[in-house]
């Protein structure tokens, strides 16, 4: 079974070039490269097939032509990626409640809590590849890992389509075959203090005390340096990732089938939104603000959004709202995708404060939701800390 906490970090292949390729499939197994509005700057992403002939990111046109005279260059469009990203993301965000984009082409899962669902994680990842080229016709690479900065390093392990895991207390090990060239967020000043200090190796960076490293690259670079090389840099990344979770907790699904029968939509709306509050309950949160988001089968997208004075104190009443979102936005057209999100919140104790100054009674206000809890317990679905079971 799927561990309960391991991080999935997905990066999709060559993307630019890889959207020009799935928009026109005569650019496959030819040396291919974006470039922007000035075809006599720089290369913005090759293909795979031009990679091999030596072209590169950020290379010179003039030089890449000299390298590879047969290579095609189309003009990049940011719009179209952004549209394709959004698609992508959507799709990835299914596959976990914890799901965080880091730029227009990668981004972390956190599979806490989604053991039930795979036997492995090779198995999960195996999924998510096969989704995302089913769908869209284009590849992305995998890492896993306990630690996030691990799980980064091991997307870029094996590319294209590739799946690298690494297991737990092997992490050292991992890193020290990487490289010190392959630590993330390493640029090139820092290799050039590396190269004057001597440091060609992870053994050799690891012989150095965190005093040490904070004095020559200061307090914070210098306690991620010795971090990282211990495989354990991932934990601050965590922590700071969970604080972003909290500006808003969601969940999107696309569907395998789109819906047309608004009782049917009505019951996923339903679902999402007692998933959303009870993790809300975990993490001793409490929402002022709701938003769903509905895509249709062409691809349009349109969202909408309300607030309550106080917070929103039952899944009933967050269901309640969602469904008037989605009635008052809804055309008649099927429908593909369905999001929902909490944003706004006070703290849990923020929230009972609240309720001295509001007319309803707080024993009401709290006996609902034992009585919601009491209902969900019996029918054995768990909710952990950013992690929803069963879904």
């Amino acid at each position: 079974m799927l561990s309960l906490s391991l991080y999935f970090f997905v990066d999709m292949d060559a993307f630019f070039a890889s959207v020009e390729e799935a928009n026109n499939p005569a650019l496959k197994g030819v040396p291919m490269a974006v470039v922007g509005r000035n075809e006599n700057g720089v290369i913005s992403c090759a293909n795979y097939v031009a990679r091999k002939m030596g072209v590169k990111s950020a290379m010179p046109v003039f030089k890449a032509k000299t390298i590879c005279p047969k290579i095609t260059l189309v003009q990049g469009n940011m719009a179209v990626y952004k549209s394709f990203s959004d698609k992508v993301m959507a799709t990835l965000s299914s596959f976990s409640p914890c799901f965080y984009q880091m730029s227009i082409d990668e981004g972390w899962l956190d599979m806490d809590g989604m053991g039930s669902m795979y036997k492995s994680a090779r198995e999960c990842a195996s999924a998510i590849q096969s989704k995302i080229l089913t769908d869209f016709n284009v590849t992305c690479s995998i890492g896993v890992s306990y630690d996030l900065v691990v799980s980064k390093m091991a997307s870029d392990y094996h590319k294209p389509f590739g799946i690298t895991i690494v297991p737990r207390n092997r992490e050292i090990e991992f890193i020290d075959k990487c490289g010190i060239n392959s630590l993330w967020g390493i640029g090139n000043s820092t290799r050039e203090l590396f190269k004057s200090l001597s440091i060609d190796s992870m053994e050799r960076l690891r012989s150095f005390e965190l005093k040490e490293l904070q004095e020559i690259f200061g307090v914070s670079r210098g306690e991620y340096i010795y971090e990282c090389s211990r495989g354990i840099a991932g934990v601050k990344k965590r922590d700071q990732l969970e604080k972003r979770k909290n500006h808003s907790i969601s969940i999107e699904r696309t569907f395998d089938e789109n819906l047309i029968n608004v009782n049917a939509i009505h019951k996923k709306i339903d679902e999402f939104c007692t998933k959303i509050f009870f993790q809300c309950l975990d993490e001793k949160l409490r929402a002022r603000s709701i938003s769903i988001k509905i895509k249709y089968a062409y691809d349009k997208f349109v969202s909408a959004q309300t607030s309550v004075n106080n917070f929103i104190s039952s899944s009933k009443e967050a269901s309640n709202l969602a469904k008037a979102l989605f009635d008052k936005k809804h055309t008649g057209e099927s429908v593909r995708l369905i999001g929902i999100e909490f944003s706004q919140f006070i703290s849990e104790k923020e929230a009972v404060s609240l309720l001295d100054f509001i007319e309803d009674d707080i024993n009401t206000r709290v006996g609902k939701i034992d009585k919601i809890s009491n209902e969900f317990s019996k029918s054995g679905v768990n909710f952990t800390r950013g992690a929803i079971y069963n879904f």
